[in-house]
């Protein structure tokens, strides 16, 4: 797998930013400036991908409440982690962006899963997605 990565570096490690802004974002909340400045400032251009974090992003902040509630509506009671909850959402943009198919997006989810979040997380994400992934927006 990681000799597959190799070819996509770019879009990998950008991936990785826009889960460390969605979490930023969903830890303390944020605004899109500050974010693309602060990744901006932080990240070499020539490794990350500015246009696809910019559009990433500026679609979170677009449709956040509706993004947020999705993953609400199965069951509020989940008592999911935060760096969790960022990974969903960035499937979640994926989807409605509709630029990768289905398999690829659970895919990636859950190799940053496995990145970012503990042991077992990617088991949740995967399940939750499944659940959630058809569902419209309201």
């Amino acid at each position: 797998m990681i000799k597959n990565l190799a070819k996509h570096k770019v879009s990998v490690k950008t991936r990785e930013c826009i889960i460390q802004a969605l979490y930023q974002t969903l830890m303390e909340q944020t605004n899109f400036e500050l974010l693309m400045q602060q990744f901006t400032k932080e990240n070499n251009p020539k490794k990350i991908s500015f246009d696809l974090l910019k559009s990433r992003l500026q679609y979170f902040f677009a449709n956040e409440e509706q993004i947020i509630e999705l993953l609400d509506t199965e069951n509020k009671s989940d008592n999911y982690q935060v760096i969790d909850k960022a990974i969903m959402v960035y499937a979640l943009i994926e989807r409605g962006l509709k630029e990768l198919p289905k398999e690829v997006i659970f895919d990636e989810s859950i190799r940053l899963a496995r990145k970012f979040s503990n042991e077992s997380a990617y088991k949740f994400i995967n399940a939750k997605l499944e659940k959630i992934y058809d569902l419209k927006f309201k």
